[in-house]
């Protein structure tokens, strides 16, 4: 019973691997330089600058940002979120691609307080 098991669970992880591993889209080697940022980032201190009706330079924040693969790997969607000492908080997504009538990295991204990014 223990080898079956053992056996079940190899397989299951070596299914789960070789699943995750999507071929990537056209657009992929375009995007290649946002690698080292794919992944989850947190800061956790004082505000670096004000941020107007929300926090002083100073006031103690947490922010998260995270870049992952979508799509083929043909975009990259970010999404972050800013927690300020005292229960405010904004947060945004936005998406990166390649735009290729443009041949052009395109940004388009939106956040909480109805901001909109273009880029």
């Amino acid at each position: 019973m223990k080898r079956i098991i053992t056996t079940l669970t190899a397989v299951l992880l070596a299914c789960g691997a070789l699943y995750g591993q999507d071929e990537p889209g056209p657009s992929f080697g375009h995007l290649k330089p946002y690698t080292p940022m794919i992944g989850t980032w947190l800061y956790e201190g004082p505000l670096l600058e004000d941020v107007p009706d929300y926090a002083e330079k100073g006031t103690k924040c947490v922010f998260q940002f995270s870049w992952r693969r979508i799509l083929e790997k043909s975009v990259v969607e970010e999404n972050w979120s800013l927690e300020f000492e005292g229960g405010k908080k904004l947060v945004g997504k936005a998406l990166i691609g390649w735009h290729a009538a443009e041949k052009a990295i395109v940004y388009g991204g939106m956040n909480s307080i109805g901001t909109l990014t273009l880029g």
